[in-house]
């Protein structure tokens, strides 16, 4: 065999059959889109989560539209995961500096500027340039994170990868 780069702590299985349309736990609110290490992600998480996930779409697609169901529950699972990340990106106090939140925003916009972006793009489809500035902050949090698991990850082979897996997650 082959071997694999896993980094336990940010393997998440998620439930095929989440259902993210209705509540979970008995109404009053308490909405329930999975558990990550034992905790609950409620609609307040998720939410804001799953919008910039649909903002990072529309960024690498030009479509706003998902009407493909298997499109819409790929951007579902993707903000799940991203929860994930972020949920990780605090844990490790990663700390992003507005110079280079606003190096990666001009890198995205190209020429674009964003006050045009804000009202051109973002506010017809009902985004805010708040959004977009927190959106833009968790992507170079994430490339942080990212990097900081690439400098401690080690490579594993797939039966010690499973083991590894089962460990950190049997009470899940």
């Amino acid at each position: 065999g082959g071997v694999i780069v896993i980094i336990p702590s940010f393997v998440v299985f998620f439930s095929p059959d989440v259902d993210l349309s209705r509540s979970r736990g008995g109404g009053g609110g308490s909405f329930n889109y999975g558990y990550i290490e034992g905790r609950p992600i409620t609609r307040d998480e998720f939410l804001p989560v799953y919008r910039e996930v649909r903002l990072d779409y529309f960024l690498s697609t030009g479509k706003w539209s998902v009407s493909e169901e298997s499109v819409q529950r790929r951007l579902e699972q993707t903000a799940l995961n991203r929860v994930l990340l972020l949920r990780k990106v605090k844990e490790y106090d990663i700390k992003v500096s507005e110079k280079a939140v606003a190096r990666r925003a001009k890198q995205q916009l190209g020429g674009l500027a964003v006050s045009r972006f804000n009202s051109e793009i973002l506010k017809p489809n009902g985004y805010t340039e708040s959004e977009y500035a927190t959106y833009v902050r968790h992507q170079v949090a994430l490339d942080q994170l990212f990097d900081l698991a690439s400098t401690s990850g080690r490579l594993v082979n797939p039966r010690e990868a499973e083991m590894l897996f089962r460990r950190e997650y049997e009470n899940v």
